[in-house]
């Protein structure tokens, strides 16, 4: 629903570190590192913080931003590394984001969430195929983009552990793709979960999102802080 009562949590005191408190993995992110070369450059792509947890049916996302003007702006892809071996999966994100993962993040699943698009690309041969599925609510109140995919849409049967890396850029508001910048010749990421004490561009001017994390998960859906060995 948009709203940060139902996150128990406490945010980590360091920027570009996480915790794991009340069954949810939260990121702190460094404040005003997005990229401002875009089309439409603004503090409404800089991510602040990012939560995960779950429940026995539900992978939840939580995503905190500096400041939300426009609720058609914000595009968070979160590509799901679900066997955590190294260029098993895809690399390329969708969106026409012109950006990879690293290569020991190759995604199974990619995770899109916009104003126009819930859902997530396949894997194997269908790794392009698109599913609707899900829900999702954007606060330009809260400065949140709040949003639960079903585990069974991305067949994970808990316990599990699953890698993560999470990308934001400027949504289209036509068809839920990337804002393009620089004419196709450069990613379109304008900020990320990164270790980099950076702007974002430092991350992606090589295409490629390095950092990925990995987040375990509880057979109730909460993460834990000692990941139990997945089934796979």
């Amino acid at each position: 629903d948009g709203s940060l009562a139902d996150w128990f949590g406490t945010l980590p005191s360091t920027d570009l570190t996480d915790t794991v408190s009340s069954g949810e993995w939260i990121w702190r992110d460094l404040s005003n590192d997005e990229r401002t070369d875009g089309t439409d450059p603004d503090i409404q792509y800089d991510l602040t913080s990012f939560r995960i947890t779950g429940d026995n049916s539900y992978i939840y996302f939580l995503a905190k931003f500096q400041d939300i003007t426009d609720a058609t702006k914000p595009y968070i892809s979160i590509a799901v590394d679900k066997d955590r071996t190294a260029v098993s999966g895809e690399l390329w994100l969708g969106g026409n984001s012109d950006n990879k993962v690293e290569t020991n993040a190759a995604r199974e699943y990619e995770i899109i969430i916009n104003n126009n698009i819930t859902g997530f690309y396949g894997v194997g041969s269908g790794q392009w195929t698109w599913t609707d599925t899900g829900s999702k609510s954007i606060s330009t109140t809260n400065e949140v983009v709040e949003a639960r995919i079903p585990w069974g849409g991305i067949n994970v049967t808990l316990p599990y552990k699953l890698r993560f890396t999470v990308d934001i850029a400027e949504n289209n508001n036509v068809n839920g793709f990337t804002v393009d910048i620089g004419g196709g010749a450069f990613s379109n990421i304008v900020d990320a979960i990164t270790k980099i004490n950076n702007n974002t561009w430092s991350e992606v001017i090589d295409g490629v999102t390095d950092y990925y994390f990995d987040v375990g998960f509880n057979i109730d859906g909460k993460v834990n802080t000692a990941p139990e060995t997945p089934t796979i």
